[in-house]
This record gives structure tokens, sequence and C-alpha cells, in this order.
């Protein structure tokens, strides 16, 4: 290779390898929260047809935590002393890497209260949310792997999903796992885990990586009575950037300067040896021209 065209092929290389250190996510906005809220009621419940009517006015309970801004989250909403009920997440942000594990919890519970007919019930919901979005500036290869999962059926049923679209709403990758309101067994009340693994180049646009878990549940009332029921969900996600390491300012500036100081003696050679290759051609057509030529008259 000649020296010219090795210093400028290494220059590229030091170029690129600067351009792959500029990539990654630029994260841009994040909505991370963690939610709980219960109603407990008081009913009172005769054989049908007549049922169950609300005595006096429901009780609300609830809890939320929410991340303020891109720093490490972890966080769990709960009601004490009501049992049953629970959100948590613990998730991280940043130019490399988003990662996030959520789970939620909800139980529908009741029994009886006082003789014969006034019953005491409890019923919610729970939600853990992940999301966070950022911007791609240039090409960018990305690994995204990640499960979700879900228990529940009949009056207590949760969502998990883990989604990653452009801001614009175009799915690039998804999974979910949700549980069947018409499920009345075991057989049919474990939705998953269900894997998510995608490995592609991320065009420059806006993404948001979505990752929640998600559901509520009440007590089934059945032959004059009330059956807890519960439901559970879970995620766990990671999208990272899985470009070759780039080398570090201090690496590049390192390589660069090896790369012109070996470089510049065999440029600074190089004209020297073409003259000196050039010099006895010049002194042998002159000697052949002066050879030619008449001499002068005196």
């Amino acid at each position: 290779m000649r020296p010219r065209h090795a210093l400028l092929v290494a220059t590229a290389l030091v170029a690129s390898a600067a351009a792959a250190h500029a990539q990654g996510f630029a994260p841009t906005a994040q909505d991370r929260h963690v939610d709980v809220a219960i109603t407990g009621t008081t009913l009172q419940c005769f054989p049908p047809p007549t049922g169950c009517t609300v005595v006096g006015s429901p009780t609300q309970y609830s809890d939320s935590h929410s991340a303020p801004d891109f720093s490490p989250f972890s966080a769990t909403a709960s009601v004490s002393p009501i049992n049953g009920y629970s959100a948590s997440e613990s998730s991280s942000v940043s130019p490399g890497s988003l990662h996030a594990h959520g789970s939620g919890l909800h139980t529908g519970s009741g029994g009886l209260s006082a003789p014969p007919n006034l019953y005491t019930t409890s019923s919610g919901s729970s939600d853990s949310h992940f999301e966070v979005s950022f911007d791609v500036a240039t090409p960018t290869s990305i690994h995204l792997t990640g499960s979700v999962g879900a228990t529940g059926g009949l009056s207590a049923n949760s969502t998990s999903r883990i989604r990653l679209r452009t801001a614009g709403g175009v799915t690039v990758a998804e999974v979910v796992a949700a549980t069947d309101p018409d499920c009345m067994d075991s057989s049919c009340a474990t939705v998953g885990p269900f894997p998510l693994d995608s490995t592609r180049v991320l065009a420059p646009d806006s993404y948001v990586l979505e990752a929640s878990t998600s559901g509520d549940a009440s007590p089934f009332f059945f032959a004059n009575d009330f059956i807890d029921l519960a439901s559970t969900g879970e995620y766990h996600v990671e999208l990272a950037y899985t470009a070759v390491p780039a080398l570090g300012p201090a690496a590049l500036g390192a390589l660069a300067l090896s790369l012109a100081l070996a470089a510049s003696p065999v440029l600074a050679r190089s004209p020297a040896r073409a003259g000196r290759r050039a010099a006895p051609a010049a002194r042998a057509g002159c000697r052949a021209a002066c050879a030619r030529a008449p001499s002068p008259r005196a």
C-alpha cells in the first residue's frame, strides 16, 4: 500500500472510531411510575334474586411513586395494612442501555363481616410503568431482550407488555402476555413467560421504549359468598447499544499520533528517493544530447 494511501486509510479508521464513539441513545423524556388503588366496600347481600347492595360510602386507598428525572428509579407502591396490592419497579437510563424490571399484584377479597348478611370486600388495581423516549442520531445497532408474564382469570386479570416503537407510533418490536377473563382453572391461569429477543439497526429517528404490567381484581361472588381472586404481572426489559466498543478520546488521540509518527518518515523519504532515481537518468540524457551536439566553430 502506498504511504499516502495508507495514511488516508488510517485517518478514515480514526474518524470512523470517533463516529462510533458518538453513537448511542439520547434520552429526551421519561415517564416511570408505580401505583395502586384500592376500594373497600360494605355490602348487604341476600340470596337471589335480591343480590347485594352497597351500605354507606366506599373507602378509597392509594399509593404512588414517580421518577423525577433520569436517575435510577426503584420504588414499591402499597397500602398498609391492606395486603394483597403492590406495584414495583427498578429501572435505569443511560446512553448505552435502558433497563427495567417491574411487577404488580392485586387481590380481590371479601367475606362476612357481621351476621347475618353484611360483607366487606376490597377490589383494586396495580400499575408498574416504564417509558423512555430517546433520539438516535446515526444508524445504531441494538439488542432488545426481555420477557413478560401474567397470572389470573375470571374477575382478576393482568396485562404485561414490552414495546419499542417510533415516536410516530410505528411498532418496531413487541411482546404481550394477557390473562383471560373466561379462564376458570389453573390450566389457563398462567400466561407466559414470553421472551423477546431482537437484534437490529435503528435508523436515525425518535423512539419510545415502553414496558408495563397493569390490571385489576375483585372478589368473585358465588353461592352467596365471595371467593378471593388474585392476579399478577411481571416484565423485564433491556435495550443495549451493541456496536463494537469504540476507543475513548485519549485512545483515539494516541492512535492518531502513532499513525502520524509512523507515516511521517515514509512520506519524508519518498520525495528524496524519487529525486535520486531521477538524477542519474537526467545526467545520462544530458550526456547523450551533448554528444550529438556539433562543436562550436572557433
